[in-house]
C-alpha cells in the first residue's frame, strides 16, 4: 500500500528514488532465485536453497543503500517534460 500512496502523492526523487528501486529489484531476484534453487538444488540440505539467497540478497540490499546514500552512486535526475 506504501508504493501506491507514494504514486499518487508525490514520487520520491534522487537518492531515494534509486534506494527503493535497488531494494525492489534486489527483491525480486531473491524471490526468483529462491524458487529456482527450491526446485533444482535438491542435492542441498534443506534450508540451504531457502535462506541462502534471502542471506545474499540482503547484503547486496545494504551494500547498495550504503553506496547510494553516501553519494557514491549518483542517482540520475529525471528528465524534464
Amino acid at each position: 500500500m506504501d508504493d501506491v500512496r507514494t504514486f499518487i502523492h508525490t514520487l520520491p526523487r534522487g537518492p531515494e528514488r534509486l534506494s527503493r528501486h535497488l531494494g525492489r529489484m534486489v527483491g525480486a531476484m531473491i524471490a526468483a532465485t529462491t524458487a529456482f534453487a527450491v526446485v533444482n538444488l535438491t542435492q542441498l540440505p534443506q534450508l540451504v536453497p531457502w535462506l541462502g539467497p534471502t542471506a545474499i540478497g540482503v547484503v547486496l540490499i545494504v551494500y547498495w543503500n550504503i553506496r547510494v546514500h553516501s553519494g557514491a552512486i549518483a542517482a540520475p535526475e529525471p528528465k524534464p517534460e
